[in-house]
């Protein structure tokens, strides 16, 4: 019995942790880039934060888009490797996006960091931020 539950134990202990290993491509915003996992390019969206857009609604937007983007590169530039734990997957026409959180080699979680710095909001997709205000 002992045995038995060691096995479930290692299995859950394995499963929960952030063990797919991603290695960063591009950058595309401040939230969103593309990575490759398992041979595969995946577009990687983090799941905890929401920076704003690059083609915002007003300039503020569209400067602090730009700002988040260089942060998000700075923090992930090609070639670094980051642990993803997925959240949702979805393909479309042989293309993978991934809703994620994301973690450096360190620990820390990159929409954490964001929000740490004010550059992104947490985001409870209830919500939209208004950076324009």
């Amino acid at each position: 019995m002992k045995h038995i539950f060691g096995i479930f134990l290692a299995l859950f202990v394995v499963s929960g942790a952030y063990a797919t290993s991603a290695t960063v491509k591009e950058v595309v915003d401040g939230d969103t880039f593309f990575a490759t996992m398992s041979g595969k390019e995946v577009r990687i969206s983090l799941v905890n934060v929401d920076t704003p857009e690059l083609h915002g609604r007003c300039q503020k937007e569209v400067d602090l888009g730009y700002k988040a983007k260089e942060r998000l590169a700075e923090l992930i530039p090609e070639g670094t490797t980051v642990e993803v734990k997925e959240n949702t997957k979805n393909e479309f026409h042989g293309r993978t996006k991934m809703k994620a959180n994301v973690k450096l080699s360190d620990g820390r979680d990159i929409g954490e960091i964001l929000i740490k710095e004010k550059i992104g909001r947490a985001y409870d997709y209830k919500v939209v931020p208004d950076w324009c205000k």
